[in-house]
């Protein structure tokens, strides 16, 4: 069985580079890239084809919806699953 492939979106680098660690310790998972911006996710995204994008929800040029809008016409095959700290207040 082949990995799964993600890309890590979080434009925060430590939590980023810490989801990575963890998902590269994991059997069958594969980070094939990162990304800090929603700019960065969609080109990075076009390039690999991932399987799954992991997403935070807010960013600095956008939000993950953004990015599931794009994923939902360009890569209908890769899934989104949203990762957020976001509190209400």
């Amino acid at each position: 069985m082949a990995d799964v492939r993600v890309l890590v979106l979080d434009d925060h680098e430590v939590v980023r580079r810490g989801i990575c660690d963890i998902l590269d310790r994991a059997e069958g998972v594969e980070v094939v890239a990162e990304a800090g911006s929603v700019a960065q996710a969609v080109r990075r995204a076009d390039a690999v084809r991932p399987d799954v994008i992991l997403s935070d929800l807010r960013l600095p040029d956008g939000t993950g919806l953004d990015v599931i809008a794009h994923v939902r016409e360009s890569l209908p095959d890769t899934h989104v699953v949203v990762l957020t700290s976001l509190r209400r207040r």
